[in-house]
């Protein structure tokens, strides 16, 4: 049953690796390690079960500012590491990866830049599998970005309701920016809808966290699902638990 009923989107808010290093009583950064161990182990699942694409939500834009610089660089320097160990073992998969956010921006590190391009364009050829990493993301920011990309690439006129260039939309009136339009200026227009949305870090039986903004439209009609495992205690096995309430679930979509 569960071969006939994946989703074929996959997207993860890992929250818990700090609270998961407390209750060790180990630094916090010890908890984004600890972290990363498991997103390369979910991520293989992922794509073992043949779901074709996998969003993880590496840090937000808040979590790179606000946070103190100490452990802002122990995330950085992780998520580097991951980098240039090439993603191992995604390599040899035929995986394309894209990094969205303003992470880049955000740390100002320009070999961190490098790296992120080395990697997207070693992988641009790929295409069987999905990897998208959220790193310095805002879920407002890409919305109002989108709007904004909208209106900035639109020629607007009343007598021409076509395409007048290559790069410009004529647009007749305001009536006619649909979803469709806004959705190709987000960062994630590459992506389809998210089937399944893990977020972790769920501790009370009666209260779920919000959705952080994560991803607003492309999570519109998503199934949500909020263990109660701090981020670095959510195995494959437990991924694997997911799949299978997925699989029994009958999605609703509006109906």
């Amino acid at each position: 049953m569960l071969e006939n009923n994946l989703p074929m989107h996959v997207a993860i808010i890992p929250d818990g690796n700090r609270r998961w290093a407390v209750r060790q009583g180990l630094p916090r950064w010890k908890g984004h390690r600890e972290g990363v161990t498991r997103f390369v182990e979910v991520a293989n699942a992922t794509f073992a079960e043949g779901i074709p694409f996998f969003t993880f939500w590496a840090a937000s834009a808040d979590n790179l500012i606000k946070r103190n610089k100490t452990e802002v660089r122990a995330l950085t320097g992780l998520f580097r590491k991951q980098l240039k160990q090439g993603l191992e073992p995604f390599e040899k998969k035929d995986i394309r990866l894209r990094i969205i956010g303003r992470g880049e921006e955000i740390i100002g590190d320009r070999g961190l830049s490098e790296d992120i391009r080395i990697f997207e364009k070693s992988s641009a050829e790929n295409g069987k599998y999905n990897l998208t990493i959220a790193f310095g993301y805002d879920g407002t920011e890409e919305l109002v970005g989108a709007v904004r990309e909208t209106s900035a690439n639109a020629v607007w006129s009343s007598q021409h309701p076509y395409s007048v260039s290559a790069d410009k939309t004529c647009i007749q009136d305001a009536g006619l920016i649909d979803e469709a339009v806004i959705t190709s200026n987000l960062w994630t227009k590459d992506l389809p809808s998210v089937d399944l949305l893990i977020r972790t870090g769920e501790m009370d039986h009666e209260w779920a966290h919000n959705s952080s903004g994560f991803m607003m439209l492309l999570t519109a009609n998503s199934e949500l699902y909020f263990p109660r495992l701090f981020w670095p205690e959510f195995t494959k096995e437990e991924f694997r638990k997911a799949l299978e309430g997925y699989a029994q679930r009958q999605r609703r979509l509006g109906g």
